[in-house]
Order: C-alpha cells, then sequence, then structure tokens
C-alpha cells in the first residue's frame, strides 16, 4: 500500500507538501503544476489514507452521524439517501443510527454508544427524540436538529403552507366535504396542520365534522382502517399526510365501489416514486428533500469551522398535479352495495 512518504519521493517534495496537496490544506503554498503532479502519483498507486491516523492528527473524522427512528418508512429513506449523496459532494461519509428499537430509558445510553464511533457531528432526524435531549447527551459535539422548530434546526417546512395548498386545490375543484388522514395529535406537525386545515374551511364557511378528522398515529394500516369512516361520513375528497396514507385511502375506496377521482379525490404528500406507481398517479405535495438537506449540511460544515450556523430557513412544498383528483360528483358518492371481500370486511370497525 502506498504511503505519503512514497508519493513524497516520486514526486520530489516533502511528506508535508504531499500532506497539504492531498488534504486541501493551505493550497497557496505549493503551485498547481505540483498540486496536479502530486494527485496524479497518488491516483496511479492508488493512495489510500490512513483514516485513523488522519483523525488523530487532525481530530476530525469526516464522517456525520445521522439519527433516525426507523428505515421502514420511503421518506426516511428518502432522507438517508439525500443526506449521503450531499456529504459525498462535500467530502464526508454518513454513520447512520436507528434508535426506533429502543426504550426511552436507554435512549442517552444508546446515543453515548453512538458518540463513539469517531463522528464530527450528529444530526438528530428521529422525531420521537427530544432535541434538547440529543444536544446534552452527544455535548461537546455539534448537533443539529432536522425539520422541527427548534435553534438548533437550520431549515424546517412551512406546514401551514403544505397545508392551504391542499386545501386550496381541493376547495378549487369543489369540494366542501374535505376529510384529513393526519399523524398523531401530539406531534407538533400535525398540529399545526390540523389548525390551518380548520382555519381555511371555516374562512369558506365550512364547519368540519368530527368524522371528518382521523388519527393515523403515523401508521399505514391505521389510515386503511380509518378511510372507510370517512367516506362513510360522506367525504368528496381525503387529503393525507404522505403519499403511503394516500395509496392505502385508494384501495378502500376502491373495495368500497368507489372510483378514484371521479366519486372520491385524494391527494398525498412527500411525491415519493409510490405517487408514480399508484393508480391512478396521485396527486401529492412535493417535499424539498435537496433543499432541506442541503441547508442542514451546510451548517454542520459552518459549525464544524467555527462560524456561526446560517439563519433559519423555512422551505416550502411543490404542488405536483396528478390523476387522483377531480371535481366532486353531483352527489355525494356512496359505496356500492356489493358484499364486501373478506380482507376489506377485517378493515372495518366493529360497531358494539
Amino acid at each position: 500500500m502506498a504511503t505519503l512518504r512514497d508519493i513524497a519521493h516520486e514526486a520530489k517534495v516533502s511528506i508535508q507538501t504531499v500532506s497539504n496537496i492531498l488534504n486541501d490544506y493551505n493550497p497557496g503554498s505549493y503551485g498547481a503544476a505540483v498540486g496536479k503532479r502530486v494527485r496524479a502519483i497518488a491516483k496511479r498507486l492508488d493512495y489510500r489514507p490512513n483514516c485513523t491516523a488522519r483523525a488523530m492528527r487532525t481530530r476530525r473524522t469526516n464522517v456525520i452521524g445521522l439519527l433516525v427512528w426507523g428505515m421502514a418508512d420511503l421518506s426516511t429513506a428518502k432522507v438517508v439517501d439525500t443526506f449521503e449523496q450531499a456529504l459525498h459532494r462535500h467530502g464526508r461519509r454518513l454513520m447512520l443510527g436507528i434508535s426506533g428499537s429502543i426504550a426511552k430509558t436507554a435512549a442517552t445510553e444508546y446515543l453515548h454508544d453512538f458518540q463513539a464511533g469517531m463522528m464530527d457531528g450528529i444530526i438528530n432526524a428521529d422525531t420521537f427524540l427530544e432535541a434538547d435531549l440529543v444536544i446534552k447527551a452527544l455535548r461537546p459535539r455539534p448537533v443539529l436538529t432536522f425539520n422541527r422548530a427548534h435553534p438548533s434546526c437550520p431549515a424546517r417546512i412551512n406546514y401551514v403552507q403544505q397545508t392551504e395548498t391542499a386545501m386550496g386545490h381541493l376547495l378549487g375543484l369543489g369540494h366542501r366535504r374535505i376529510g384529513f388522514l393526519h399523524g398523531p395529535v401530539w406531534d407538533p406537525i400535525p398540529q399545526t396542520q390540523i389548525a390551518t386545515y380548520h382555519t381555511i374551511l371555516q374562512r369558506h364557511g365550512i364547519t368540519p365534522a368530527a368524522e371528518w378528522l382521523a388519527d393515523t398515529h403515523w401508521e399505514p394500516d391505521n389510515a386503511e382502517r380509518l378511510t372507510p369512516l370517512l367516506l362513510a361520513a360522506g367525504c368528496t375528497a381525503i387529503l393525507c399526510a404522505n403519499d403511503w396514507f394516500a395509496v392505502r385511502a385508494i384501495r378502500v375506496a376502491r373495495r368500497a365501489g368507489l372510483r378514484v377521482p371521479e366519486d372520491v379525490s385524494i391527494i398525498g404528500a412527500d411525491d415519493l416514486p409510490i405517487a408514480m406507481v399508484s393508480d391512478p398517479e396521485l396527486t401529492t405535495l412535493r417535499f424539498p428533500y435537496e433543499a432541506m438537506v442541503e441547508r442542514h449540511v451546510d451548517a454542520m460544515l459552518a459549525l464544524l469551522q467555527g462560524k456561526p450556523m446560517p439563519p433559519a430557513a423555512l422551505l416550502e412544498h411543490e404542488l405536483v398535479i396528478r390523476g387522483s383528483t377531480a371535481p366532486p360528483p353531483p352527489a355525494t358518492p356512496r359505496a356500492k352495495r356489493n358484499p364486501p371481500s373478506r380482507h376489506y370486511t377485517a378493515l372495518v370497525p366493529c360497531k358494539t
């Protein structure tokens, strides 16, 4: 394996010069021709840096940790993938921590173990881990919080705008009975979305019935179980907290004998690949993954360089109109009275 000494000997420069060039440090101390020659030799000799030695020397590993609750959720997988690409562009590597299987009482111990992975900084994208707890447990390393209203968060989504955009689209089509498959009411994000939902309907002279709202607790199975209740309440459109809920809602509507979008319109959020393979293709709100992740990566790099974190940004969704939304039918749709399938029957809660 080639060493810095091998490269320096062939390039006829000092070992320190080779180190400076390959680490892009103090570029004014050597000429462009020398830098080009050293990099060419390093490539030809297939030089691989000793990461452990570099970390001990520079006190930097070029590794950024990312905490997530789990990987089963498609939007989380998209976030992780986008972070991996962004950090790679900046010459950094990603270390992933999956904290969803741990008990809350063990969170601090888990974070201490995670910190032992020699990371320069950590980004907390686990909404179930309190931001202050993570910051305290990982001190003195810099910690950023992903997409939450917290001083350590460099960018978050404008969920008021997101809900206004979705509701504006459905109201503009003529819908007046709009159901909402939302996240748990203890979560600040659904709280904002639900409040905005009420405000917009009231602005149009509509008082939503309690039966129009359904708390999924972020479980896709619950979205499928609760959709029949929204349909039974006469909703001609359903706003879903994410694309996965929307695809489940489409399936339930069809089993109930309803056409999408002729009888009921369904709109999602995130614009994940599943939105394009849905039948019909899903009208949804495109999450600004790249912009969100770049803001967090830029903020982390600034902190690692001893600079202040850039001002926090409020990012917006973009409405993508496809085939799952249309004007409502002349009358409130009702499910056909065909005998439901055994699977569908199991999804409808029994009344006692």
